[in-house]
């Protein structure tokens, strides 16, 4: 994905309802992270501390990505 993206992971914000499968994976390579607390997988996650720990951002709806991106100035 980072090199289809053209961009260094550190610019790409990774979205994802599941600690063990997205978001942890996602920060180890570098990659900004957003929880989504969104599904059976957002809810049964949402309260382990890894969240707080490797989440950047917590957000409810997919709505609330262009804010983050924007106040950001993320290329992606």
């Amino acid at each position: 994905m980072i090199d289809a993206a053209g961009h260094p992971a550190s610019d790409i914000v990774y979205v994802g309802d599941r600690i063990d499968n997205d978001v942890a994976p996602a920060k180890h390579i570098g990659m900004r992270t957003a929880y989504l607390r969104r599904g059976p997988w957002g809810w049964i996650h949402r309260d382990k501390p890894e969240v707080a720990e490797l989440s950047d951002w917590q957000i409810s709806d997919l709505n609330e990505l262009p804010g983050i991106v924007g106040a950001e100035n993320n290329p992606i």
